[in-house]
């Protein structure tokens, strides 16, 4: 009888501290994963964004060279936007937009025959925080050719690329990772009457600071992963992982 009482007293269930304490175990769990999948979807959201903002940035320096093969004075020293008039790229107002992106871009003299050309993204991530990218590059007067004739190789690197040929077509020029410059076909002939230019391929970069600028950055450093970049606002660049070794191993670009 003694040890019935014993098994009733020890069976009496939880009791309300024990109850209150797993209730806010759970609760805190509960909310850690919430943050958690909140977060990951901060980040993805930023990094998606400021993928379209490089491009949207990138494609004011394109459009700008593509004023500049008009003629060297089509670009003078200014804060423009730009716009598309009867297929062809042409500078309008003072900026322009692309959904929730405003682009400026500014031309810079920087001697008699090269302009410095930035073309800047801003944006509203949410209500407290403006975000900005950058891509800068340098076109050269390329018609002004001083009487001489002007080889393929020559005409793309005054695009600012690091060589050129002629191929037979489009496709043989991209399957030779190579950019069709449709204003160069007048340097082909024969066959191969496809101008075809190549990026500068950098053997000399010693860091992943200077592997980030190569590439139209700011900056750059090493992250433990691809969530630690975009977390910090980064952009992950694989080819630059050889430039980071040990735990931080991911090359992360600003």
């Amino acid at each position: 009888m003694l040890m019935n009482k014993e098994k009733l007293k020890n069976n009496k269930g939880f009791s309300l501290v024990e109850v209150l304490v797993a209730i806010g175990v759970f609760v805190l769990g509960v909310a850690t994963l919430g943050y958690m999948v909140v977060d990951a979807s901060v980040s993805v959201r930023q990094g998606i964004e400021r993928t379209q903002a490089i491009m949207f940035s990138q494609e004011g320096i394109e459009a700008i060279r593509s004023i500049r093969d008009g003629g060297f004075g089509n670009i003078p020293e200014g804060i423009y936007g730009l716009e598309i008039n009867a297929g062809n790229w042409t500078l309008s107002g003072n900026s322009d937009n692309q959904d929730q992106f405003a682009r400026t871009v500014e031309v810079i003299d920087d001697g008699d025959n090269t302009k410095r050309i930035v073309s800047t993204v801003n944006w509203d991530f949410n209500q407290a925080r403006n975000l900005e990218v950058q891509a800068v590059s340098y076109l050269t007067n390329w018609q002004d050719l001083t009487g001489e004739s002007m080889s393929i190789n020559e005409y793309c690197q005054s695009l600012d690329y690091g060589s050129g040929q002629c191929e037979k077509n489009k496709n043989k020029c991209s399957k030779n990772d190579g950019i069709y410059e449709s204003g160069g076909d007048d340097f082909c002939s024969g066959k191969n009457n496809t101008a075809c230019c190549f990026d500068v391929i950098e053997n000399n970069l010693t860091n992943i600071d200077e592997y980030c600028q190569s590439l139209d950055y700011i900056s750059g450093q090493c992250e433990k992963n691809k969530n630690k970049c975009s977390k910090n606002d980064g952009i992950y660049e694989s080819g630059g992982d050889d430039f980071c070794s040990g735990k931080n191993n991911t090359a992360c670009c600003f």
